[in-house]
């Protein structure tokens, strides 16, 4: 190798890595890590399931009642549910 050329070749490798590094650190940062062997809610990974119901709907029960008697909650309630009841609707465009 010409010594003339020593340090553009260490410079054009250090961009190279440069602009690598961003990339590899991405790839290794985005795969998710394993669930824990131990976790205890993986039952709940069974979204229809018959025991996924049931704590979804004891769930849905206590938030009702903590929220259910707000003035404000019933007032919102109703307006959102006519506004998702409403036969007025913004059309989409069809292809």
């Amino acid at each position: 190798m010409d010594r003339r050329n020593r340090p553009a070749t260490a410079v054009l490798g250090l961009l190279v890595l440069t602009l690598l590094s961003p990339a590899v650190l991405g790839a290794q940062q985005a795969s998710a890590p394993p669930p824990p062997a131990d976790d205890p809610f993986v039952w709940l990974e069974d979204v229809e399931g018959a025991q996924s119901m049931e704590w979804v709907n004891a769930k849905n029960a206590a938030t009702i009642a903590q929220l259910g008697g707000s003035p404000l909650y019933q007032t919102l309630y109703a307006r959102i549910k006519q506004i998702l009841d409403s036969k007025d609707k913004i059309a989409f465009p069809n292809i």
